[in-house]
């Protein structure tokens, strides 16, 4: 009886063993403008990494798409990967097994990966997940726990920028967008380091935006034109420009980059000062945001 229990459970011990080496560590699945294959073709690929120190063999392993069928696609025999070394996988579904290419591709709109040995034993799993174009997905750090989206992929290199984990970047303003009655300063906080880029006439805060350096005064703009709101609306013959001061709003549109690519969502408010209170007002407001 111990003969066999020992049996049953020393797969299942090999297969722990690699939980914690071995690693999906990163990924892409709409791969537009990235790097290219022996064809010259920009596949969808998936990064393995070993963070052990020691070689690991990844011959005859499995790799898959697929949680009904884990033995999918079969890695070649010779394959393994050196102590902190990767193995890139060409998700491409040309099936070239020597070459590294899986008889499948990875859908953008997300589908779950799974690793598995030899043996079928499954040691690395990664939920399905949408991505953008030429967007990546992986650990931070290299085989970590924590999975983000990159926006500075780094097939077959470790996960790192300039020292820095390129993960998703989160902005947030000091203020909440609203009515104030005195003027002040705006600060805009992230969530890691990066360059952050705004603009103040609506426009996207793309290469071309201000670089924030300095927290952005939010002043009263009484006494500015009634630009927008003289632009006539139809073709109504009776319509009238307003007369005297039309209300306006700041509206600031911020994105943060890392190496000249943006590297988390835009963020963008509006805020009212100078102005008598809206609260006062019997009409309600709607602050609607749109390219100048």
């Amino acid at each position: 009886m111990r003969r066999t229990i020992f049996t049953l459970i020393f797969p299942l011990f090999l297969a722990n063993s690699m939980l914690g080496q071995i690693h999906i560590n990163e990924f892409q699945s709409s791969n537009q403008t990235g790097i290219q294959d022996e064809d010259d073709d920009f596949e969808d690929w998936i990064e393995i990494h070993n963070s052990s120190a020691n070689t690991i063999s990844l011959g005859n392993w499995f790799i898959s798409d697929n949680d009904r069928n884990i033995r999918k696609w079969q890695l070649p025999p010779n394959v393994s990967i050196p102590p902190g070394g990767f193995l890139l996988i060409w998700a491409s579904g040309k099936n070239r097994q020597q070459s590294l290419h899986t008889n499948f591709k990875i859908s953008s709109s997300g589908e779950p990966l799974l690793l598995s040995n030899a043996d079928g034993n499954l040691i690395d799993r990664i939920d399905a997940i949408q991505l953008s174009p030429d967007q990546s997905f992986g650990r931070v750090p290299d085989g970590g726990g924590l999975l983000e989206r990159f926006h500075t992929p780094t097939p077959g290199t470790s996960n790192l920028i300039d020292g820095l984990a390129p993960i998703a970047v989160n902005l947030i303003f000091s203020h909440e967008d609203g009515y104030y009655d005195d003027p002040f300063s705006l600060q805009i906080h992230a969530s890691n380091v990066a360059e952050i880029r705004y603009t103040l006439d609506g426009s996207d805060p793309d290469t071309s935006g201000t670089t924030y350096t300095q927290p952005i005064e939010v002043t009263s703009r009484i006494g500015e034109p009634n630009t927008i709101s003289e632009i006539r609306s139809g073709v109504d013959h009776h319509w009238l420009p307003p007369l005297g001061e039309v209300p306006k709003i700041v509206v600031v549109r911020a994105k943060p980059y890392a190496n000249n690519k943006p590297c988390g969502e835009e963020i963008w408010g509006s805020w009212w000062t100078g102005h008598h209170n809206p609260q006062n007002l019997k009409t309600e407001i709607v602050s609607l945001q749109t390219h100048p």
